[in-house]
């Protein structure tokens, strides 16, 4: 379907409909996960539980570096999907800013 508000329609629907309604509870469940990792000498959840299970000490700078190879084609990708929006909706979507997510 090409109808461009009756797909908005459709995600606000089905967004409003599963993931707004468990927002309160996984916020508090980051909340809590973090507040254990804290206790634990970790500045937050995500080192806590993905730190310690790679061997490499090294991990998060090379996750870095493989990022930074990666960006240029990020771009490119989304500056493809972009373009191709923009042709099927006209007037929906900025040329050069980032595609809504509605």
């Amino acid at each position: 379907e090409k109808d461009y508000d009756n797909l908005v329609a459709a995600w606000k629907s089905w967004r409003d409909n599963t993931g707004l309604k468990f927002r309160h509870d996984y916020l508090r469940t980051i909340n809590l996960e973090n507040i254990g990792a804290r206790q634990n000498g970790y500045p937050d959840a995500s080192f806590y539980k993905w730190s310690e299970s790679f061997e490499d000490l090294k991990f998060n700078e090379e996750v870095m570096d493989i990022y930074q190879t990666i960006v240029p084609l990020y771009k490119q990708v989304h500056g493809y999907v972009r373009y191709h929006l923009k042709k099927l909706y006209p007037n929906r979507f900025n040329g050069t800013g980032p595609i809504p997510a509605h």
